[in-house]
C-alpha cells in the first residue's frame, strides 16, 4: 500500500517538478486526503452508532439513556476515525511533515475530549433536572463552573502541543499572570463562588419567590447559572441578577412562608380616640345579642361591677367599646375558615398617634398565593370597616381645614 501511495505521489510531483519530489506537496495531499476519509468515516459511524443507540434506548426501561441519545454522547464514539486516520497518514510523511500530523491530531484529541466531556455534563444537568431534589439543589451552576475549568485545561493543553512545552512550565507561567486573570474574569469568579454558596446553604432554589429591592426585582426564581439568577417579576418582565448580588446585599426568600402552611397578615387601623367611651346599659345589651359576644360580655358582667350606681366611674372596671371590639375581631378571626388557627393570631394596640391609635390585626391566612391571599385580606378589613359603627367606633380620618374671607 505504501509503495503504490509513494508511487502515486511521485507521478504527481513530477507534474509540478522536473527535478525532485516536493514533500510539501505530499504532505498536502495526504493531510486532504486523511481529512475527506476521515469526513466520511466519521459521518457513516455515526449513522451506525446512532442506529444501534436508538434501538438499545428504546428497549431500555431508565430515562437517563435517552438524555445521553438526545445529547448525542454516543455518537462522539464516532470521533475517534479521525484520529486513527490521522495517525495512520503519518507513515507516509517524512520530516518536519511527521511534527505536523502529530500536533494536528493531539489538538484534535484534546478538543474532542472537551466536546464529549461538555456533552456528557448538559445530560448530568437534564438527567439531574429530572429528580425532584433538583429544585432544591440545582448543580448548573457547579456543571457550569466544572466545564469552565474544562475548556481552560483544554486551552493551556493546546498551547503546549504548540509550543512543545510542558503544560506545567506553562501553568507556572500562566500564575504569574493571576492577578490579572482574576481582574478580567472578576465576574465569573465572584459568580462561581456565590453559586456554590447558594447551592451549599440552599439560600435559593428554581421556584423561589424572592425580593431584592436594591435591585427592583420581585418574582419568582427561574434559572440559576453560574453568573446570574433570573427572576421573572410579577409583571411578568424579567430581572437578570447577578449571583454574588444574592451574597453581598440583603434580599428577601418567602420559601419559609410557603413551607409554613400559612401567609401573614399584619395591617393597622386608626381609631379615632374621641369615639372610645365606656359601654352604657343600652350599648350592652344591644351587643349581648351577638352570637360571638354574648358569652364574653355574660363573663365580663359576672366578674365586674357595671352599676353607676353603686360606684364611682374611678372605681369600677366598665367594658369600653374599644376593648369589646377588639375582643369582637379576635372571636371573629378565629372563626374565619380562611384564617390559620395553628399559628399565631391576635388583635392589638400599638402605641397612639396623632392620628389615633392604630389597632393592628395580625393573623396567618391558609391561602399563600397572592390573588387569593389579597382577596382574603380585602374581605377581613371590609367587614372590620363596615362593622365599626355597631359599637360607636369609628375610623380616624383627616379633615382638611378650610377658610373663607369675608368682605
Amino acid at each position: 500500500m505504501k509503495e503504490i501511495l509513494n508511487t502515486f505521489l511521485e507521478r504527481i510531483g513530477r507534474t509540478f517538478s522536473t527535478n525532485q519530489e516536493s514533500d510539501l506537496l505530499d504532505f498536502v495531499i495526504i493531510i486532504s486526503t486523511a481529512i475527506i476519509v476521515s469526513a466520511i468515516l466519521t459521518y457513516i459511524l455515526e449513522l451506525i452508532i446512532a442506529k444501534i443507540a436508538s434501538k438499545l434506548v428504546e428497549k431500555s426501561k431508565t430515562s437517563w439513556d435517552d438524555v445521553l441519545y438526545q445529547k448525542k454522547v454516543f455518537r462522539s464514539l464516532a470521533f475517534i476515525a479521525p484520529i486513527i486516520i490521522f495517525r495512520i497518514s503519518t507513515i507516509f510523511v517524512t520530516g518536519k511533515y511527521v511534527l505536523w500530523i502529530t500536533t494536528i491530531t493531539n489538538i484534535y484529541v484534546v478538543c474532542i475530549f472537551t466536546i464529549i466531556i461538555n456533552r456528557i455534563l448538559n445530560s448530568i444537568n437534564l438527567i439531574y433536572e429530572s429528580y425532584p431534589i433538583s429544585k432544591n439543589r440545582p448543580i448548573k451552576g457547579l456543571l457550569q463552573a466544572f466545564r469552565i475549568l474544562v475548556i481552560g485545561i483544554a486551552s493551556v493543553l493546546i498551547i503546549s502541543i504548540l509550543k512543545n512545552e510542558s503544560p506545567v512550565v506553562l501553568m507556572v507561567a500562566i500564575g504569574t499572570y493571576t492577578a490579572v486573570i482574576m481582574l478580567i474574569f472578576k465576574d465569573t469568579i465572584l459568580g462561581l463562588v456565590a453559586g456554590i454558596q447558594l447551592t451549599t446553604n440552599n439560600m435559593v432554589k428554581i421556584g423561589d419567590w424572592i425580593v431584592l429591592k436594591d435591585k427592583s426585582a420581585d418574582g419568582t426564581v427561574t434559572d440559576i447559572s453560574l453568573i446570574t439568577v433570573t427572576i421573572q417579576n410579577w409583571d411578568k418582565t424579567i430581572s437578570s441578577v447577578p449571583a454574588y448580588n444574592l451574597i453581598s446585599n440583603t434580599f428577601t426568600n418567602w420559601r419559609g412562608m410557603e413551607e409554613s402552611g400559612g401567609r401573614r397578615i399584619k395591617r393597622s387601623i386608626n381609631i379615632d380616640i374621641d369615639t372610645i367611651h365606656f359601654l352604657t346599659k343600652e350599648e350592652i345589651a344591644q351587643l349581648q345579642k351577638s352570637d360571638i359576644l354574648s358569652k364574653y360580655i355574660d363573663k365580663m358582667l359576672n366578674s365586674e361591677s357595671v352599676d353607676g350606681e353603686t360606684k364611682s366611674t374611678l372605681d369600677k372596671g366598665n367594658l369600653t367599646n374599644l376593648g369589646i371590639f377588639r375582643q369582637y375581631l379576635e372571636l371573629w378571626i378565629k372563626a374565619n375558615q380562611d384564617i390559620n388557627k395553628s399559628m399565631t393570631n391576635m388583635v392589638r394596640q400599638l402605641q397612639p398617634t396623632p392620628t389615633g391609635i392604630p389597632l393592628e390585626i395580625y393573623c396567618f391566612t391558609y391561602k399563600q398565593d397572592w390573588v387569593s391571599y389579597e382577596v382574603v385580606q380585602s374581605d377581613l378589613f371590609d367587614h372590620i370597616i363596615s362593622i365599626m359603627p355597631e359599637f360607636n367606633l369609628k375610623i380616624y380620618q383627616y379633615k382638611g381645614v378650610t377658610s373663607s374671607t369675608q368682605n
